[in-house]
């Protein structure tokens, strides 16, 4: 079952804030709130309710205790919505929708077109010593749209952040959605775009083949990062774009950047993934250990 609670059913979805009563989900929410804003983009919070039992059986719980769910659900879609409203106002379109059902199918459902889909990165009831939740690491993999997962916000926050905006890139057609997700949002907020292009993930320190021609890779890692680069520059002609090519693993050295960053984006996969791969090395570890809030974007084509 879904409920509308608020809002116009015809309307774009906006971004999407996927909430459960969590700190988490406040900060989420209020990072949602402060892009929808900056974008002038309606905002739609969700929250699933997760039955005890298969829906299909659900007239074998007692009501009473479904009933107390479904007003927890509604009570996290309050609060949310309060935090959103302290930064849109009365007068921005908030829309606040619930759905019973498993969470990750039920969020697919509810956020549907959304820009964006929006979470903390955990739940409640997941322990701090996980790094990502599992509904996270679920819409990540399966979904769509471009998923932010929202780390150490507590819902009192006044902007988005300063520092630039991050992209690792690896050449891949899968990082050009990334790219292009990270210039709009660059554009938007009047911040600098940074594109870095980490070549080696294998451990090198130490290593001294003389066999392998060090400056020639180069070379073709520089001629990768500008090919992924080109027209965007024209496309975007009031982004300061600065560029790194660095012999380094990918992780490591995004990871480096992300500790100034107000955002980090990547690709799903990069040109190390198969076809079928749910989610990349690179992007499922920084999901786990990005200190700034990160944007996992897919590939329009595998959509």
């Amino acid at each position: 079952m879904t409920q509308q609670r608020a809002g116009d059913e015809g309307s774009s979805v906006g971004v999407f804030a996927a909430v459960d009563g969590s700190t988490a989900a406040l900060g989420a929410a209020r990072w949602a709130a402060l892009h929808a804003r900056c974008h002038a983009r309606p905002l739609t919070i969700g929250c699933a309710v997760q039955l005890p039992v298969p829906s299909g059986e659900a007239g074998s719980a007692r009501t009473d205790f479904l009933d107390a769910l479904r007003k927890r659900c509604e009570r996290a879609l309050d609060r949310a919505q309060e935090v959103a409203r302290g930064v849109l106002g009365p007068d921005h379109r908030v829309t606040t929708r619930l759905r019973e059902g498993p969470p990750t199918p039920a969020i697919l459902d509810l956020a549907g077109d959304a820009d964006l889909v929006v979470l903390g990165d955990r739940g409640l009831g997941e322990s701090p010593e996980r790094a990502a939740g599992s509904v996270t690491s679920a819409l990540i993999a399966y979904g769509a749209r471009p998923v932010a997962v929202v780390r150490g916000w507590t819902g009192a926050e006044e902007s988005l952040g300063a520092g630039p905006i991050v992209v690792g890139v690896d050449g891949s057609p899968h990082c050009t959605a990334a790219l292009e997700f990270g210039l709009a949002e660059a554009q938007a907020r009047g911040a600098d775009l940074e594109v870095v292009h980490a070549w080696s993930d294998v451990p090198l320190t130490g290593l001294d083949e003389p066999h392998l021609q060090w400056e020639s890779i180069q070379e073709r890692e520089d001629a990768v990062l500008a090919e992924s680069l080109a027209g965007w520059q024209e496309r975007f002609p009031g982004v300061t774009i600065r560029r790194e090519v660095v012999h380094d693993r990918p992780v490591r050295h995004l990871l480096g950047h992300a500790d100034d960053a107000q955002l980090l984006v990547v690709g799903h996969r990069g040109r190390g993934g198969f076809t079928g791969m749910m989610v990349g090395s690179t992007s499922r570890a920084l999901l786990h250990s990005a200190p700034c809030p990160l944007v996992v974007v897919r590939d329009p084509g595998e959509r």
